[in-house]
């Protein structure tokens, strides 16, 4: 739940639905490609991790960003940064 709640902003019984489902379903896929051994432990926890991954596949809301993006390329954002530096340390 707290990677719904972190990275995206679905409505919280979407996320609580979709945490759900992805737990269950690779609980159930980590049971299905489960043997005895620990080659069947280590194939275990990959095919859960591996259901787990497809959360950044579901189609969802826009990710929370941390900051606005702004309009100006790379080089003017530089350009920009330098010009304050140079101005900070000559005043």
């Amino acid at each position: 739940m707290c990677r719904s709640a972190i990275i995206w902003r679905p409505g919280p019984a979407r996320g609580l639905v979709v945490e759900l489902g992805l737990v269950v379903g690779g609980l159930l896929f980590a049971r299905f490609v489960n043997f005895p051994g620990p080659l069947g432990a280590a194939f275990s926890i990959w095919a859960f991790f591996l259901l787990q991954s497809v959360f950044f596949l579901l189609p969802s809301s826009e990710p929370k960003r941390a900051e606005p993006v702004p309009d100006l390329d790379p080089f003017d954002r530089a350009r920009a940064r330098v010009m304050t530096l140079l101005e900070d340390e000559v005043g």
